[in-house]
């Protein structure tokens, strides 16, 4: 099924990107006090300084009208809820859960993100 999924997601990232150098954002929906979600935080700090120029992570917590109109439009049920996004706004990945830091990696470089 996981491969299933990993040929999926890049047939989605060529048709929605094309070939030139992705700029991906990775909108996190996060509620206050989950552990998960501090997690999450933990590992994003570490991606920022790595991949500088090239994702744009937005953190939207649940328990602000900002973080709530996020969740409703992109169906959010767990925390944290990591969508990635493509320069078109289009979503290319999902993940439902703390994702580990080699996973963000792995899907970064599926779509190109070196």
């Amino acid at each position: 099924m996981k491969k299933i999924s990993l040929i999926f997601f890049i047939l989605i990232f060529i048709y929605c990107c094309g070939s030139g150098k992705p700029k991906v954002k990775i909108l996190s929906i996060e509620s206050k006090g989950c552990h998960f979600c501090e997690e999450q935080q933990k590992i994003f700090e570490e991606l920022k300084q790595k991949y500088k120029n090239k994702i744009i992570i937005e953190v939207h917590l649940i328990d602000d009208p900002d973080g709530l109109s996020y969740a409703d439009k992109y169906g959010v049920t767990k925390f944290p809820t990591n969508i990635f996004l493509d320069n078109k706004g289009n979503v290319i990945f999902r993940a439902d859960g703390l994702l580990k830091k080699e996973t963000i990696i792995k899907v970064l470089n599926v779509i190109g993100v070196k």
